[in-house]
């Protein structure tokens, strides 16, 4: 009886100290992705502002064709290493959120700017529709709501060759004190087979027909952890060469806005 006790007593510190080893692992890697990706964001801004600055002066068109394709890749390199150090920061449980006064439809309104002229550029028709009855004085992470808005639309931009994208903002309920929004975004690209939607959300996943796309596969995953993470959740649904639809429901304070 001694002995089992004995070798169970080994078998148990065993194992803690397979566990302290194993957590000692991740967050060294932690640590170490989020110090490598700060250090390479510094000089990635560093090339694409030098590269803007750049195509403001007198070039020749192919010289122009050039530094343009160099700031392109540089954002596309900077949006990989963002996606990396939420993934790395998400996993070790240290992504933390904000509750802070912000405008929904000011940031919508952003958002069509910033991204409009992607669409443009392609053709395709950018709808938005936000529920005028919806408080414009809100409270919450207006951060990552639009961090999420930013990846699902540039998903709809990335993936539709013709046709159009949509983003609409409906209320689901609502009170005194806050209001259930309903996210949606949508278009009329490829698709995604319905085998494969099941695992779209997992990390580093891409749909086999998204082609040779550009970006890490952790994007959707990001999005899904941001939006369970305030409670929230997220749905897709897809067909091939019809389009994607995804929505997502979050909850905000009603808040009133202090006059600047």
């Amino acid at each position: 009886i001694g002995y089992a006790l004995f070798k169970n007593r080994q078998h148990q510190l065993a194992l803690r100290r397979q566990k302290e080893l194993a957590e000692q692992s991740a967050e060294y890697k932690t640590r170490f992705l989020a110090d490598v990706s700060h250090e390479i964001r510094t000089p990635m801004n560093a090339i694409i502002g030098l590269s803007k600055l750049t195509l403001g002066t007198k070039l020749t068109s192919k010289q122009t064709k050039f530094i343009g394709a160099i700031e392109q890749s540089s954002k596309n390199l900077l949006t990989i290493i963002n996606d990396l150090l939420d993934h790395t920061k998400l996993e070790a449980g240290k992504f933390t959120f904000v509750n802070k006064a912000f405008n929904l439809h000011e940031m919508v309104r952003q958002l069509k700017d910033t991204l409009g002229f992607k669409a443009e550029e392609k053709q395709l028709q950018f709808e938005i529709k936000v529920e005028p009855s919806i408080p414009a004085k809100l409270k919450g992470d207006p951060i990552r709501l639009n961090q999420i808005l930013t990846n699902l639309l540039g998903n709809a931009l990335k993936f539709t060759k013709a046709g159009k994208i949509w983003l609409t903002v409906d209320i689901l309920r609502e009170t005194e004190q806050e209001v259930q929004l309903k996210f949606e975004v949508g278009d009329t690209g490829i698709g995604i087979s319905k085998d494969q939607i099941d695992t779209i959300f997992e990390s580093f996943t891409q749909a086999e027909n998204t082609e040779k796309a550009e970006g890490t596969g952790l994007g959707l995953n990001i999005a899904r952890q941001l939006v369970e993470r305030q409670g929230g959740q997220l749905f897709i649904e897809s067909k091939v060469a019809k389009g994607t639809r995804l929505w997502f429901d979050l909850t905000y304070d009603k808040q009133v806005l202090k006059e600047k």
